[in-house]
């Protein structure tokens, strides 16, 4: 056992549930990749028994998208946390917390196991429908969960919050990937169209939003579907999770799929098949331009080049989106400047 892991064990000594190992030399503890969050992840391994350690982000260090959404007022304890526990009354399907340390620096979780939402429909590509229609029936039971006094209601998407993820991608997107300056005519112009765009997603309807709906926060544990990472949730629009899902850069589905699984939520749903789609293209260009720029950022700003794979994709299918959008006349010549993916 290293020093990191010796003063991990150190710190969660007193977490552990009893008997969950005779001598400290049992214990091994493997550090997971965390994706893009700043929490931190490892699995406790112990005579045949498992558990996940999250340690939370230092002060300071929780996401921009944290602190620019507004809420009515400082939350009282960590997300996490009270979002899991009105979940878990809404007998949501999300992993167990075992034990909190007081100062909620750590939270041991159940451990899941390996199999992902990606790894699944990777694995099973001819019947990779039936998965994706089950995660969006999961998906509208999550649209359906009502306010229980939980700190996801008290914060929303605004235009404020759109208009910095749009600028957090011009600026890392384009301008820092790129080590360039977009010329201000043409920042101005995309300004104006994304702030438009912005304007236009708001009024959509509200549900509680995940924010990260997406095929790697979501296991499959015993054959059901297990969501995590819902500590950013918040009140947002109906279509953005859904966007989340089926226009996730980790798996391109073909347009015959997508179209299917559009219709199949808009059935589902209850609502009129062409306005879903049209609310999912506007969102589609929001949510992916954004993510772009984010996966730059953090190979960048935080030095991790993993994502990188993926900045093609979200801008795939953003271009896609604004072909079928007025906006795309306008927007689509800019970025092509910059950005191969908008000049195909």
């Amino acid at each position: 056992m290293n020093l990191e892991q010796s003063t991990i064990l150190e710190n969660v000594r007193e977490l552990l549930p009893p008997g969950f190992y005779k001598d400290p030399a049992e214990i091994r503890i493997t550090k997971l990749h965390g994706d893009a969050s700043n929490r931190i992840y490892f699995r406790i391994q112990s005579a045949g028994q498992q558990l996940i350690l999250m340690q939370r982000p230092m002060v300071g260090r929780e996401s921009p998208s944290e602190e620019i959404t507004k809420q009515k007022e400082k939350p009282k304890e960590y997300a996490f946390i009270n979002i899991h526990r009105f979940l878990k009354a809404q007998q949501f399907p999300v992993p167990e917390i075992i034990a909190v340390s007081p100062n909620e620096e750590f939270l041991l979780l159940e451990d899941l196991g390996e199999i992902t939402f990606e790894k699944a429909v990777l694995a099973a590509k001819p019947a990779r429908t039936n998965l994706y229609e089950r995660a969006i029936k999961l998906l509208k039971v999550w649209q359906n969960l009502k306010n229980d006094h939980c700190v996801a209601f008290e914060r929303e998407f605004d235009p404020d919050l759109f208009d910095w993820e749009f600028e957090h991608f011009l600026e890392w997107g384009i301008e820092k990937s790129q080590n360039l300056i977009i010329p201000t005519a043409e920042r101005t112009e995309l300004t104006k169209i994304f702030h438009d765009i912005s304007l236009q997603i708001i009024p959509m309807a509200q549900t509680l939003t995940h924010r990260d709906y997406q095929s790697r926060n979501i296991m499959i544990a015993k054959n059901n579907l297990v969501v995590l990472d819902f500590q950013d949730a918040l009140r947002g629009p109906y279509i953005y999770d859904l966007v989340a899902l089926l226009r996730d850069s980790y798996i391109e589905l073909e347009e015959q799929e997508l179209n299917h699984l559009v219709n199949f939520y808009a059935d589902e749903s209850g609502r009129e098949r062409n306005a879903v789609l049209n609310d999912f293209n506007l969102q589609t260009i929001q949510r992916k331009l954004k993510d772009g720029g984010r996966f730059h950022y953090i190979n960048l700003f935080k030095g991790n080049p993993g994502f990188l794979p993926y900045v093609s994709a979200s801008f795939r299918y953003a271009h896609r989106a604004l072909k079928q959008r007025l906006e795309g006349r306008f927007v689509i010549p800019i970025l092509a400047k910059y950005l191969p993916e908008f000049s195909k």
